[in-house]
């Protein structure tokens, strides 16, 4: 689980790979649109997850959601509005920016199929796509508490 300590300032290199990552890529479409190595990325994932506070293993929903509250990198633009999501499917959401893990109260077999159909829904390309669009859609505030870094505003 994070920390309440401010994070640090992502690198220029970092938040190149950020702004893919929150766009819906994945680590290795990253790699082939920036013409990195996969090892690359994954450092830079890692040391991404350092700076804010994340487990080092921490799934990338998590990340990208500690990305968007730290605003150091904005959610992607969307055309279309929120679609109108369920009492379940808003707590799914939650949980995935709350969590490294499901809750212990969640069943694993309903978390995966309201997932999947969230996905459809929403025409996410992947979990971490969804924390974007959540975002971007105003459905995830910021964490309480949690203030831009000093230069974030690049």
């Amino acid at each position: 689980m994070p920390t309440t300590a401010p994070p640090r300032l992502l690198t220029p290199g970092e938040l190149r790979v950020a702004e893919l990552l929150v766009r819906g890529l994945s680590p290795g479409k990253i790699a082939a649109d920036l013409g990195l190595s996969r090892h690359t990325v994954r450092g830079r994932l890692y040391r991404m997850r350092a700076k804010l506070h994340c487990p080092p293993r921490c799934p990338r929903p998590l990340l990208v959601h500690l990305l968007l509250t730290s605003r150091q990198v904005t959610p992607p633009e969307v055309q279309r509005p929120a679609p109108p999501l369920s009492p379940e499917e808003l707590r799914l959401l939650h949980v995935l920016a709350a969590h490294h893990k499901p809750m212990a109260d969640v069943d694993f077999r309903s978390f995966r199929r309201v997932l999947k159909g969230l996905l459809a829904k929403t025409e996410a390309a992947n979990a971490a796509h969804l924390m974007a669009l959540a975002h971007a859609w105003k459905l995830l505030g910021a964490r309480q508490g949690t203030a831009a870094p000093a230069g974030a505003s690049r």
